[in-house]
């Protein structure tokens, strides 16, 4: 039976993958209903942080999931939890629950406008999909910020006005002129990873100007959170946000994300209409206990800083070896954890028939988004990917879609 294209269970990220259903995911790697295995570097855009399935995690929701995952106020569960996360962010001990990143960024936007009495938010990066922190760009996550194409997304009147102001750009200066220009200021919003460079410099100015402008600086480690080490980017940049938004990574695939900062604001969410029916929901509770736990335990920020390296310089090794260096090349999106595939003088049409020869080759690979190295990714799966990708170049070489220059080919 033919898979509908047009079915809006399709996926849409990875080419030649309309009509592949997955049935199963251990470890590293998928399967589909075909039996085809793959080497998954998707890890679901980010959460599978320890491996699809992983035994800890799978008890502890089980564990829960007999237990009841709905209680009519917080149960031993959440507080516990609670209790590890002042632990790891000792600077912003107070915590609001939600499912998404999305719903996370809306919630400290409103927590931000309500401390400052203000209105306006300053933004640079993705912050999810809600109406007014929605991408101005089309591919916004390509590490080159030229190849970005803005397009004004659909039936999303008024964004971008009086409420919310979008910057993108390479040039700190141009950042901090922005912040101090914008009138009415509540938050800067930041995704870390879109910070112009050096990064902890930028982080650190771009907070001192916020507080100058009376703003409140919103980290959002959507991305970032636990894969970076326990304290994540605020931890490796040096800085402490008045309000840091933490998602994907934190319960390994389960739907979890948290609101961090002064608990005398986050006491206000009833006030403030921040809630919702699963926010206290605890079988995502009980994956993310696990996972912390086991992150922390088994330092599983080193090993993923490790395979990501690794990774990273063996298909610059193999694509130097035919000569493509100077064309593609793998490159840390600011750090291993998260590698990418960079791309110069190439089609996008050849770039997409790229990464669909990677999929039939059993290796799935994110176009135009960093890519994502789990706990669960070993050295075979590495020289599996780097063997996946030296034979699509070269297939691509002999049929002409690829010339290779900028490199010394090995014959």
């Amino acid at each position: 039976m033919t898979r509908d294209p047009s079915h809006p269970a399709t996926p849409r990220s990875l080419p030649s993958l309309e009509e592949t259903v997955f049935t199963r995911g251990s470890g590293a790697d998928l399967w589909d209903a075909q039996g085809r295995r793959y080497t998954d570097f998707v890890c679901g855009y980010g959460p599978v942080v320890l491996g699809h399935g992983h035994p800890a995690v799978v008890e502890e929701v089980h564990r829960q999931l007999q237990a009841g995952t709905l209680y009519p106020s917080a149960g031993r569960p959440l507080r516990d939890f609670l209790d590890v996360l002042s632990g790891l962010f000792p600077e912003q001990p107070g915590a609001l629950l939600f499912k998404t990143g999305s719903e996370a960024v809306g919630a400290a936007m409103r927590l931000a406008r309500h401390r400052t009495g203000r209105d306006m938010v300053l933004r640079l990066g993705f912050h999810g999909w809600h109406d007014q922190v929605i991408s101005p760009h089309v591919n916004w996550h390509r590490f080159d910020h030229a190849e970005r194409r803005s397009v004004q997304p659909l039936a999303v009147p008024g964004i971008y006005g009086a409420a919310v102001r979008v910057w993108h750009g390479d040039e700190v200066e141009d950042l901090l002129e922005t912040v101090r220009s914008t009138r009415d200021l509540a938050a800067v919003v930041v995704d870390p990873v879109e910070l112009p460079l050096p990064l902890a410099d930028s982080a650190k100015r771009v907070l001192e100007a916020a507080h100058e402008a009376g703003a409140l600086l919103v980290l959002d480690e959507t991305k970032t959170c636990l894969r970076l080490g326990p304290g994540g980017a605020q931890e490796r940049l040096g800085v402490t946000a008045d309000v840091l938004v933490l998602g994907k990574a934190i319960a390994n695939g389960l739907p979890l994300a948290v609101v961090l900062t002064d608990p005398a604001l986050t006491a206000q969410s009833r006030r403030l209409r921040i809630r919702g029916t699963f926010s206290n929901e605890l079988a995502s509770v009980a994956a993310a206990s696990a996972t912390l736990r086991v992150l922390r335990e088994e330092k599983v920020h080193e090993r993923l800083e490790r395979t990501g390296t690794a990774l990273i310089d063996a298909v610059n090794a193999a694509l130097r070896s035919e000569g493509l260096c100077g064309r593609i090349c793998a490159v840390p999106y600011h750090w291993p954890c998260m590698p990418y595939l960079r791309f110069r003088d190439i089609a996008e049409t050849e770039r997409m028939d790229f990464y669909a020869r990677l999929v039939r080759r059993g290796v799935l690979l994110l176009p135009n988004h960093m890519n994502f190295v789990s706990a669960a990714h070993t050295d075979a799966h590495v020289e599996h990917a780097v063997r996946a990708i030296r034979a699509t170049v070269q297939d691509m070489l002999g049929d002409g879609l690829l010339e290779s220059r900028g490199g010394t080919r090995n014959e």
